[in-house]
């Protein structure tokens, strides 16, 4: 009898222990999924792309025929959406600096260099709006943003003039002179670009719009 009950204890002491187990497995398992982030469907995120795309086109028929509240409003809801599209922030931004609203055109720009610091045509068009201001710590940045769309396109006849600009403002001649030169120098189809002016990006499905001051 004794032997009975005590194998009756163990069975329950085993069949505890099996619980606990399973429910420490399930425990586990939760914690897991809970800290993983979740990756998107292959299916979800094709859908989510046609949804940018579609909202890119839209955006760009209406900036070409000049509905350009339309255009910045879907510009910034893509730039929401998918933040790394830098493209989005910059047409925004081109949009506002030529209606004149270039203090909401800096700060988008600014959000375009913090998702990547060498974009050039957020360098380039930032370049621009603080070479307006008489303040030298501005313009020792809109010097750095310059230099920053000089490296990311050497050939960029627009940032070598942005930056004499600056220089001239600032009372730098002889950088003023060398910038200029290699302006000069750079030998390109476009010149005398008034803003804005439509220009495809390379390796890109997409359309971006320079922003630049005829010198």
């Amino acid at each position: 009898m004794k032997a009975l009950t005590s194998n009756s204890n163990f069975a329950v002491i085993g069949y505890s222990i099996v619980l606990c187990l399973i429910l420490y497995s399930v425990i586990v398992a939760r914690i897991s999924s809970a800290s993983t982030p979740s990756t998107p469907s292959p299916l979800l995120a094709q859908q989510r792309s046609k949804f940018i795309q579609d909202k890119w086109k839209a955006a760009v028929w209406k900036h070409q025929h000049n509905d350009y509240a339309t255009a910045i409003k879907l510009y910034v809801e893509i730039a929401e959406e998918a933040p790394r599209l830098t493209q989005a922030f910059t047409n925004a931004a081109a949009l506002l600096i030529h209606t004149g609203k270039e203090e909401d055109a800096e700060q988008l720009l600014r959000r375009a260099l913090k998702h990547n610091p060498s974009d050039y045509m957020a360098n380039l068009n930032l370049a621009i709006v603080l070479s307006e201001s008489a303040d030298h710590q501005i313009l020792d940045e809109a010097i750095k943003c310059a230099k920053q769309a000089t490296e990311t396109r050497p050939n960029s006849q627009a940032a070598f003039h942005v930056l004499a600009n600056v220089y001239q403002s600032l009372g730098i001649a002889h950088l003023a002179e060398s910038a200029m030169r290699t302006a000069r120098n750079i030998k390109i189809e476009r010149r005398n670009i008034i803003l804005p002016r439509v220009f495809p990006e390379k390796n890109s499905g997409y359309v971006s719009y320079e922003v630049t001051r005829k010198i």
